[in-house]
């Protein structure tokens, strides 16, 4: 017995001849249940979007803008994180000259050398010296005007010879003062002895 089209079972109308929308059958208190069961989850929502919002603002709080000083662009970071290997966003330049690279020279000893020197994001000039040596007192104010010069360029590092043994020795410095000159953690190139600053330059020209 064919049915008229109006008296049809639902299951016949929308999902027995083609399958498409099978997942519209209705069931007695089916979509009443659904909603229902969406008004509890939603009753929950705006607690947990007042806690990311406010975790987010937070956060957003610690941020601190920096300047690229190769493209000009403005970068959001975290200093928690850690600003030491930051890249610009845009250019991918170490931002490293606009936040934490000092504009003086910075001793250095055998516990942080591997931290400050080797795996420096800026190329280093390490001045091993001692304070009872003539020459390298001689040295010292030409490095630190250099320090100036070149900020946010590179990193001049002081070595205590006598206090730092250890990376001396493997530095194989045996005369004072020694500058060893450092990119991406290898050695490239070293001046023995007090040199004019013109040669001292000549060889940052290899690093920088």
């Amino acid at each position: 017995m064919t049915l008229p089209r109006g008296d049809a079972p639902q299951e016949a109308r929308y999902g027995r001849k083609t399958g498409a929308r099978k997942s519209r059958v209705v069931r007695p208190g089916g979509w009443k249940a659904r909603s229902s069961s969406k008004r509890k989850e939603s009753a929950f929502l705006p607690g947990i979007n007042a806690e990311v919002g406010s975790r987010a603002q937070r956060v957003n709080e610690r941020k601190t803008i920096v300047p690229c000083p190769v493209c000009g662009t403005a970068n959001n970071l975290d200093p928690a994180r850690g600003l030491a290997r930051a890249r610009c966003g845009r250019c991918h330049a170490h931002l490293v000259p606009a936040a934490v690279a000092p504009d003086a020279p910075v001793a250095v000893t055998d516990a942080d050398f591997p931290e400050r020197v080797i795996g420096s994001t800026l190329p280093v000039l390490v001045d091993f010296w001692a304070p009872w040596c003539g020459p390298c007192r001689q040295v010292g104010p030409m490095l630190e005007e250099i320090a100036r010069q070149y900020h946010g360029r590179l990193l001049i590092a002081k070595m205590n010879v006598d206090e730092n043994p250890y990376t001396s020795r493997e530095f194989s410095v045996a005369s004072i003062p020694t500058l060893v000159f450092v990119k991406n953690g290898f050695e490239v190139t070293r001046l023995v002895g007090s040199h004019p600053r013109s040669e001292v330059e000549r060889l940052l020209a290899a690093i920088l």
